[in-house]
């Protein structure tokens, strides 16, 4: 088992140069994200089923604007305390690669602004719609 997950993440090679440590980089990335969204997903089905009442608080599963009450969800799910988690976690381990001097400042910046992006997004549509309804 220990053989099939470094053979999967690119471990098998003791010498690496930079670009295969990057590609390595990569695929270990790539698996930690589809781990971390399966295990979401397992852990935590109702989140595919569940869906908020904004009017009353209350999760339901049925609802008469269905898609507009999905797409709420994913939001608040993504915006609220599970993405704020994640945004953390994305920290943390942009940390440790900084301690171990494995953190490519660009890559950080992305992250950096990606944290941003995903949590000022409600603000930046507002900006779009609101800067198209005045023209």
């Amino acid at each position: 088992m220990r053989d099939a997950f470094k053979q999967v993440l690119g471990f098998d090679s003791m010498s690496a140069t930079s670009t295969e440590t990057q590609k390595r980089n990569k695929r270990v990335v790539k698996f930690m994200a589809m781990s971390a969204a399966t295990a979401v997903l397992v852990l935590e089905p109702s989140l595919a089923l569940a869906v908020p009442d904004l009017d009353t608080n209350a999760v339901t599963t049925t609802g008469a604007n269905g898609i507009s009450r999905a797409v709420n969800a994913i939001v608040q799910t993504l915006t609220g305390t599970l993405g704020q988690s994640i945004a953390v976690l994305a920290v943390i381990v942009m940390g440790f690669m900084a301690m171990f001097g494995r953190l490519a400042w660009d890559h950080a910046m992305k992250v950096i602004l990606g944290i941003a992006i995903v949590f000022g997004a409600a603000t930046i549509i507002t900006w779009i719609t609101v800067g198209a309804g005045e023209g």
